[in-house]
């Protein structure tokens, strides 16, 4: 009669935890879920700038912080590790409005 029970126990706990995260999570699943949640409209922002990378002139916005011996050998530069500080602007010319920085750390690893 305890085994009964035991397993009829199990049988029941088993059955509401599987309700409880039996949410679909597929890409689909999430989109519909996402889809039926009430919203106001929708915002959308969008945002042009311009990101300009020097790396070889007096003043560069990034420089050299690491490499890999294969580096120079590569023609992609692979290994290669650089810090920037570069400027972002409103328009494609360098010498236009400074609207931010773009600050960080980034490698070349093709």
């Amino acid at each position: 009669m305890e085994n009964f029970l035991f397993i009829a126990f199990l049988f029941l706990a088993v059955a509401v935890l599987r309700s409880t995260h039996g949410i679909d999570q597929s890409p689909k699943g999430v989109e519909k879920w996402f889809m039926e949640l009430p919203q106001e409209k929708v915002k959308l922002t969008k945002l042009h700038f311009y990101f300009h990378d020097t790396v070889t002139a007096k003043n560069p916005s990034a420089i050299q912080i690491a490499q890999a011996n294969i580096t120079f050998q590569s023609p992609t530069l692979f290994g290669l590790l650089r810090m920037m500080d570069n400027p972002m602007t409103i328009k494609p010319d360098p010498n236009s409005k400074i609207i931010g920085r773009a600050q960080g750390i980034y490698g070349s690893k093709i």
